[in-house]
């Protein structure tokens, strides 16, 4: 047995032969046994969970084909026997080759998930990805060309310093692009808006109709477009009117010195009916709260449970025709400063 495990056979031992035969089998169990639990058992708690780094963790482990394991586990393996030179460089430029493409492929997918997630196939989000796979891409085949020409005996500083002047060149004409282009894919995976939402950005307010790559695109609510740079949404105050799920209202009433005090207190029961009778709002106070020089304060405060703005200002406008018919009919005079209704989201 020794004599044959000893036996010599293009430069190595029987015995060399079969533990480089236990190193590939060994790797190729590995492989087997960690794409088995990601797909079995990680995805099955993957389902439970909203958070899509799983998700992805899952992709990138799947990614990786039997072709491709089998040849690492057969590179493996050569590295415990003896061979040529040209031989070791050769298996290792089509190591290089294709985990490059390997990592390419799951790049790619990556960027499909995500975009899938996020931007439910549409046309905007298509070419977004387009872009982002072009760019990736290129980097990647930078850096692994790179390793290939280093493990190949050739010096590619001269040649990586020869891209670099030109990428300077190259970064100054596209530097906005790409900075629109993370601008967008911030929005879309931090979703601080998404369409149908109402914002308001500084003085300007609408419903949020589409977020494109450089710009997002609003309808204020007298009807003109309005076109906000999306970096103006990433580095600005945004408020988002459409995430509240309930929205409250304080009515301020200025009514005139000369009203008498019967009258006041008569109004009270009469503005609380006005805001019951409302769809989807709740009454929380009435009260005579000031004298001021313009007039007798009332202050009114309710809330509207609905995250629609539209319908908020609906009930607004109800509310405040109400209490201007009552006034004609009562007889109530406002004050000069007349009636606020401050409005906020909670």
């Amino acid at each position: 047995m020794q004599e044959f495990l000893g036996f010599v056979l293009f430069g190595n031992t029987i015995l060399t032969y079969l533990s480089a035969l236990g190193v590939f089998a060994l790797s190729i169990l590995c492989w087997i046994t960690v794409q088995y639990t990601v797909r079995t058992w990680f995805r099955a708690r993957a389902l439970k969970t909203a958070t899509i780094l799983d998700d992805l963790a899952i992709t990138v482990v799947a990614s990786f084909k039997p072709p491709f394991y089998i040849y690492f586990s057969f590179f493996l393996g050569l590295q415990v026997v003896y061979k040529p030179k040209a031989v070791e460089t050769i298996a290792l430029v089509i190591l290089l080759l294709w985990l490059t493409y390997e990592c390419l492929s799951m790049v790619q997918e990556v960027i499909t998930e995500v975009s899938m997630r996020f931007g439910d196939k549409k046309r905007n989000v298509k070419a977004a990805v387009a872009l982002l796979s072009i760019f990736l891409t290129i980097i990647i085949w930078l850096v692994g060309g790179s390793i290939i020409l280093a493990n190949l005996g050739i010096d590619p500083t001269a040649l990586i310093a020869g891209l670099g002047i030109g990428g300077i060149f190259l970064a100054f004409a596209v530097q906005n692009i790409v900075g629109d282009l993370f601008q967008y894919f911030a929005i879309r995976m931090d979703n601080p808006v998404t369409e149908g939402d109402f914002i308001a950005v500084g003085d300007l307010s609408g419903k949020v109709v589409k977020i494109g790559i450089r710009t997002t695109r609003l309808v204020a609510l007298t009807g003109e477009e309005i076109v906000i740079h999306n970096k103006d949404l990433t580095s600005s105050r945004v408020q988002n009117y459409g995430k509240s799920e309930r929205r409250g209202g304080l009515l301020t009433l200025y009514l005139s010195l000369q009203t008498p005090a019967a009258k006041i207190e008569a109004l009270l029961p009469l503005i609380e009916d006005i805001v019951q009778k409302q769809d989807k709002t709740v009454f929380e106070r009435c009260n005579y709260v000031n004298i001021a020089q313009t007039g007798f304060v009332i202050e009114t405060y309710f809330r509207v449970h609905d995250h629609s703005y539209e319908n908020f200002l609906n009930v607004k406008q109800r509310i405040l025709l109400d209490i201007l018919r009552v006034a004609e009919k009562k007889g109530y005079v406002f004050a000069s400063t007349g009636i606020n209704l401050d409005s906020f989201a909670n």
